[in-house]
């Protein structure tokens, strides 16, 4: 719109037929859709629309951001995966310190039963803030931290007024990046720190944490890039047992005839736990195989082998195979500049 006002919106239109052998009628007022498509009296037409609004003033973003999806609204695509909701959002981005240090926040409001039939509503809060700082060019510290509460409403049963659920979700994480080395030979090291905790109405607090720690290394002019990482995680079902698990993972990866043809392999291995007494044992390979004879084919295929052992009874041991076959094509569109369309 300005240099510091921008804006935009989506309007997706969806005529969904339920069952084919239902009567046809017509369309009032869209005659043009009875000519295209054949309207039944089980076609439903819904709508999605999304709308964002922008304002730039040097390193400060403040965004605003709206979206509706009709309750029956359904796409045999994958626009959007949800439908019945209701969301609007602000946002912000802040850059300090000649752009070393980047603060950014986000808060909304989501509610469903648009048009009231169903018997309950939700509502959601969403809050989150993330920090990032740049110490250094090689080395990065970035921590996170969101706050997601929900609670449900009766909306048409006059006996179930009483009934209420709020549902509060803390998400925080944290994580390090240090990268060194020489031009030819590049290293990083990693790690990363994730803590979730859930209550709800008359439910117990729930814990999940997980934490990994990686060193990675690229070898750029032999195609050659390596890792290794170890990761831990932690599951309490408030009062139905801890579930440990943590193991190490590598990996290998080589290119050949000029990047056309990647190559890798991984292994991991990790120990489970369950009130402290080891009862598995998972472990893991995979092979990763993909070939891009131009810019715009990909040709990929992927083979993983999970094994799982046990070591007390009750607990389901197996051996599974798992195997992928891709192919993807790349194409976009050019716009001729000024000079090209003078010509």
């Amino acid at each position: 719109v300005t240099p510091w006002l921008s804006a935009g919106a989506e309007i997706s239109l969806s005529m969904f037929t339920k069952n084919l052998y239902s009567e046809s009628m017509r369309f009032e007022g869209f005659n043009y859709v009875n000519q295209i498509y054949p309207v039944k009296t089980s076609t439903q037409f819904n709508k999605a629309v999304v709308g964002e609004l922008d304002f730039h003033a040097g390193k400060y973003k403040l965004g605003l951001k709206y979206k509706r999806i009709d309750p029956d609204y359904r796409s045999l695509g994958a626009i959007f995966l949800t439908n019945d909701v209701e969301e609007i959002s602000v946002n912000s981005h802040l850059g300090l310190a000649k752009g070393k240090v980047t603060l950014s926040t986000a808060a909304g409001v989501q509610q469903n039963n648009l048009d009231r039939v169903q018997a309950l509503t939700a509502r959601r809060l969403i809050v989150s803030l993330d920090v990032s700082y740049n110490i250094t060019p090689q080395l990065n510290v970035s921590s996170a931290y969101s706050n997601f509460s929900s609670n449900s409403l009766p909306v048409r049963d006059v006996f179930n007024d009483t009934i209420r659920f709020v549902q509060l979700t803390q998400n925080g994480s944290f994580n390090t990046s240090y990268t060194f080395g020489k031009k030819n030979i590049k290293h990083h090291l990693i790690q990363s720190a994730t803590y979730q905790e859930s209550a709800g109405s008359d439910q117990a607090t729930s814990q999940f944490m997980n934490a990994s720690l990686a060193y990675q290394a690229a070898i750029e002019s032999a195609g050659i890039n390596l890792g290794l990482a170890f990761q831990f995680n932690s599951t309490d079902n408030g009062g139905l047992g801890i579930n440990e698990g943590f193991g190490p993972q590598a990996q290998a990866g080589k290119t050949f005839l000029r990047n056309k043809i990647r190559l890798n392999l991984s292994y991991g291995y990790q120990d489970v736990f369950v009130n402290a007494i080891h009862i598995s044992k998972n472990t893991s390979a995979g092979l990763n195989m993909s070939y891009k004879p131009d810019k715009h084919q990909q040709f990929r295929v992927d083979c993983t082998v999970i094994e799982k052992t046990s070591d007390v009874t009750g607990v389901q041991e197996f051996t599974e195979w798992r195997g992928n076959m891709a192919y993807a094509y790349h194409f976009g569109l050019k716009r001729k500049t000024k000079k090209q369309a003078e010509k």
